[in-house]
């Protein structure tokens, strides 16, 4: 959406009127005035109640919250305009046939490193940007100029040749609602990122759509005990961040690929069947890698699109197979065309493409087995009914192959038609494919979707996991967090005092759900989790028997100040603003931390001994400086 004003207030854009609750109406309907007002909802913004009078009014009492929150963090991005990702707009044009879509084409981004501490910035669906006509250093240039300012959100991220996968995009698409009369002659010559609205658009969506509040209603009721089993039940597992998503989607294929480790034939143990999981998402944030690719939406694509080429299509591979065994034709390469589905395609026949698998493997080794010149090939690859009638009547070694290539034959045929029922699409378009990959998956013959995994849920908003609690079947809940860890992050003060911040972990607690306290852990020195279970656990946690062997403490380094655990006041140590602009570091406490990590490298070097050392600040700045 585009947003147009004049600095003072002078314009505003034409915004449609058909649906009264449209979350970006509302938002991009304030003025900078109206944004910088920390009391724009003082009045509405009420504390989240511990009970409700119904699903309407538990949904409803996060509505104002939202708005709030959406406000706060616009203010503060303004407020530091400066110091934000920004580019330089060189083309902006009016999409045909698009309606209110528009086409902006712009050069590299400066400051993409200017988040908050985030990740290098990249333009994603939802961002929202801040368009002007000259370039800022505070916002309030804006109103000393008069000059005009608009919103935009992107739609759709075009694609940038001369750019590889780790730059930002350059052409995008946002959709527009001008005032043409007026604006027409107005063109952006800067765009600067804000911030993105997607989860606050998937809040929005949640809290005032309908689709299954069954489970709310039970999430409600303080009498209601849940027994949660996932044996045979379709699942979907969500979570706040990539790292956490990432890390279950990696230990869950662990899991699958260790429960097939006793497969008994080599080409069984040799086939991976991770057709029913999916994962998806940006690329670069879920830092997908060989732990998860086998299940990643693109790779999959990547790889299935090879068996419905037009020169190595499932159809023509098999088909090839079928003729060489029948005609002695050239084959195709069959082989990982049936890994590819048996790994990507879920509902395939595996049964039926293993045993084929194994004849065709048993066929090699008797025909490699046998030295056979161009006749005993040819009579062996026969259909003549007198020469099949001789195989039988004989004891010709070559009776024994040729009874193979009949069963192979036969299998094959087999094969097809079972994948021909499983209507394979005929094109190689990959998002095409892609759908087909996902549609696919969702189509699949078993029980429907009813059980739903929330992990580290105590970092989400009561609200967001209303979200995924609203999906079509969804009857089992697993709640997986720590309300002792950090929870959601609030940056409106308004919205905080209402308990905007609160998770659902939180509020199943003050309704008397009874929780299961996992009381073990494997990661700590006992020396270090003596404090957090002693002060934050009530002594409930216990050491796992691997952190209580000598051999799981480290020390690389002789002085006995360094245990398990030290703490070094620098006494001359100075802050000072990074090359940000923004963020913190401190020169005294870097030189520290790089003496330390040198010493350790040089104790550690040639000891043959796995070591790895995280260094965490909590300022991007000192980060970038270490």
């Amino acid at each position: 959406m585009l947003r147009m004003e004049k600095a003072e207030g002078g314009l505003s854009s034409k915004r449609r009127r058909d649906n009264p609750n449209d979350r970006t109406d509302i938002v991009f309907s304030w003025s900078l005035h109206v944004i910088f007002n920390e009391n724009l909802y003082h009045d509405q913004v009420e504390t989240i109640p511990e009970t409700f009078k119904s699903v309407r009014h538990y949904l409803g009492s996060c509505v104002y919250p939202l708005l709030e929150e959406t406000r706060a963090s616009l203010c503060l991005s303004l407020e530091n305009i400066s110091l934000l990702p920004f580019t330089e707009i060189t083309d902006f044009v009016e999409c045909n046939r698009s309606g209110n879509s528009y086409a902006f084409k712009a050069g590299r981004w400066r400051n993409e490193s200017n988040t908050r501490g985030k990740e290098t910035y990249k333009t994603l669906p939802g961002d929202i940007l801040f368009l002007t006509d000259a370039k800022l250093a505070t916002v309030t240039d804006l109103e000393r100029s008069g000059r005009r300012w608009a919103f935009a959100s992107v739609r759709m991220i075009g694609g940038d040749d001369e750019e590889d996968e780790a730059m930002s995009s350059t052409k995008f698409k946002v959709e527009a609602l001008l005032d043409h009369e007026v604006n027409n002659s107005w063109k952006p010559m800067y765009a600067y990122f804000l911030i993105n609205i997607a989860t606050n658009g998937r809040i929005w969506n949640a809290l005032h759509m309908s689709l299954n509040l069954d489970m709310v209603k039970e999430v409600l009721c303080p009498d209601l005990v849940v027994r949660l089993s996932l044996l045979k039940h379709r699942t979907i597992v969500c979570a706040p961040t990539n790292v956490a998503i990432k890390e279950v989607a990696s230990r869950v294929l662990k899991l699958l690929k260790e429960s097939e480790s006793g497969i008994s034939t080599v080409t069984e143990s040799l086939l991976s069947y991770f057709g029913n999981m999916l994962i998806f998402g940006n690329k670069r944030r879920l830092k997908v890698d060989s732990d998860i690719e086998e299940m990643y939406l693109e790779h999959r694509v990547d790889c299935v699109a090879e068996c419905f080429s037009k020169d190595t299509s499932w159809h023509q591979c098999l088909t090839s197979m079928i003729d060489t065994l029948a005609h002695c034709a050239t084959v195709q390469p069959l082989r990982r065309c049936l890994f590819i589905f048996c790994t990507h395609i879920s509902r395939t026949n595996f049964q039926n493409i293993t045993s084929l698998l194994t004849l065709l493997d048993s066929f090699k080794t008797l025909l490699c087995g046998e030295k056979l010149n161009s006749e005993k090939m040819e009579i062996t690859l026969s259909r003549d009914e007198l020469s099949l009638f001789s195989f039988e009547m004989s004891v010709d070694p070559l009776y024994n192959l040729h009874m193979k290539r009949q069963e192979c034959l036969s299998m094959l045929l087999t094969v097809c038609d079972s994948l021909k029922d499983l209507k394979l699409p005929n094109y190689a378009s990959k998002a095409m494919i892609a759908n087909f990959c996902y549609g696919h998956l969702y189509s699949v013959e078993m029980e429907p979707l009813n059980s739903l995994v929330i992990d580290e849920a105590a970092q989400l908003k009561e609200c967001e996991s209303v979200i995924p609690l609203q999906l079509p079947g969804v009857k089992h809940l697993i709640l997986v967090g720590d309300e002792c860890q950090l929870s959601a992050m609030v940056e409106s003060k308004v919205s905080s005092r209402a308990s905007f911040g609160r998770s659902l972990i939180e509020r199943l607690s003050s309704l008397g759900y009874s929780k299961q306290l996992l009381d073990i852990q494997y990661w700590m020195h006992p020396s270090i989790s003596l404090f957090l279970t002693s002060n934050l656990y009530q002594n409930q946690i216990l050491d796992g028997p691997n952190v209580k062997t000598k051999s799981y403490r480290k020390s690389h380094l002789p002085w006995p100040m360094f245990g398990p655990y030290l703490f070094i006041n620098i006494l001359d140590g100075r802050e000072e603003i990074g090359d940000d602009g923004c963020s913190l570091r401190n020169p005294v406490e870097v030189e520290v931390i790089s003496r330390i990590l040198r010493n350790l490298y040089r104790a550690w070097d040639g000891s043959e001994e796995d070591l790895t050392v995280g260094v965490l600040s909590p300022y991007a700045s000192q980060v970038a400086a270490v």
